[in-house]
């Protein structure tokens, strides 16, 4: 393989797998752990899993993270994250990718840089190896007026690539989604690749816990291949750190015909109303999502040694608003804050869609 150094294959079938079926552990490197395990996954498009060597549970001291680290394996290791060594997951058919509003508006009192058709929130203009951020997930509910019969829809996450003016390069994501229903709300972690070789066809829903009010967190990593250039290996981390755990870290290809193009030339932290069948779906009423230790890195070499950076010391970071065409006219529907004093995170806020003149 090509970025990642095989150390000893171990074919012992293990049994206890989330959906009761067997899986093999292979030993071999990872950009995050080092020495690890890698298990394969059910229904997740070939991803695998990576978790520390047994007896060496990431924590600060083996992991050489500093108990104070704020970057988002450190956080892990200070709370001593169960890393997943199963995940069942399906495809939703629901995407991700960036569609830009063609609809000029009044942005007098908004704190507008872009006004997108689904995303809101910030990205800046750098193309990075890493980014990460954590927030709180938001409990949803039916906007008021309601205009939808099909349900709402929410989704949280940190991403590489995809932005406006990004290029072609893939767009590498991961979050929570929040999701309201007439029989009640929907809470779960996805991960989804939006181009190039590696393309998921669409969000990745993975079978681990998610709840209303839990502090949450994603990072993207593309880890660029040492003999080919231009390809790279993607990780993916999803974690529910208020339950302390569990987390899942989420390998995609790393062999050179299954790599990664070089994401696209941007950076992002994103309240989305997700798409279906090419449509943009109506946003659940989220409230507000506050996205913090929001940083990201130009080049990735793991913990320590690794050089993060704020959204403010990111080449023209700027804010995305959201709007729709509910009521019979365009609204904004979600707009984020300025940034915080260190500029490492922001306050994304829902605005409820108003009927006008009658409509």
């Amino acid at each position: 393989m090509s970025n990642k150094t095989r150390l000893a294959f171990s074919f012992a079938v293990l049994f206890g797998a989330s959906w009761g079926g067997a899986y093999a552990q292979v030993q071999t490197q990872s950009p995050v752990f080092g020495a690890v395990l890698e298990y394969p996954t059910s229904g997740c498009g070939g991803a695998v899993l990576q978790v520390p060597l047994p007896g060496k549970q990431l924590v600060p001291q083996t992991a050489g993270i500093p108990v104070s680290a704020t970057s988002f394996y450190g956080r892990a290791a200070a709370r001593h994250a169960t890393w997943l060594t199963s995940l069942q997951c399906t495809h939703t058919g629901i995407t991700h990718e960036l569609k830009p509003s063609t609809e000029g508006m009044d942005t007098v009192g908004i704190n507008n840089g872009y006004v997108s058709g689904n995303w809101s929130g910030y990205q800046i203009s750098n193309t990075a190896q890493y980014t990460q951020s954590g927030w709180t997930i938001p409990a949803v509910v039916k906007p008021n007026p309601g205009y939808s019969s099909t349900g709402y829809y929410s989704s949280t996450w940190t991403g590489i690539g995809g932005g406006f003016n990004a290029g072609s390069g893939p767009l590498i994501q991961a979050g929570s989604s929040q999701q309201y229903y007439s029989t009640g709300s929907v809470y779960y972690f996805w991960h989804e690749i939006v181009g190039g070789s590696t393309d998921t066809g669409g969000e990745v829903h993975a079978f681990m816990p998610a709840h209303p009010g839990d502090a949450a967190g994603s990072a993207a990593i593309w880890t660029p291949d040492t003999k080919f250039a231009g390809r790279g290996q993607v990780t993916l981390g999803v974690c529910d750190f208020t339950a302390g755990g569990p987390c899942a870290n989420i390998v995609i290809g790393g062999e050179q015909q299954n790599d990664t193009p070089t994401p696209g030339n941007t950076t992002e932290w994103i309240v989305e109303a997700p798409s279906s069948g090419g449509g943009v779906l109506p946003l659940a009423d989220f409230d507000s999502v506050t996205f913090s230790n929001a940083s990201w890195a130009s080049d990735y070499v793991g913990d320590p040694g690794t050089t993060y950076y704020t959204i403010a010391q990111g080449t023209s970071p700027s804010s995305i608003s959201l709007q729709q065409y509910i009521f019979q006219l365009y609204q904004y529907v979600a707009v984020p804050d300025v940034l915080n004093g260190t500029g490492d995170g922001f306050t994304d806020y829902y605005l409820q869609p108003q009927k006008v003149n009658g409509n």
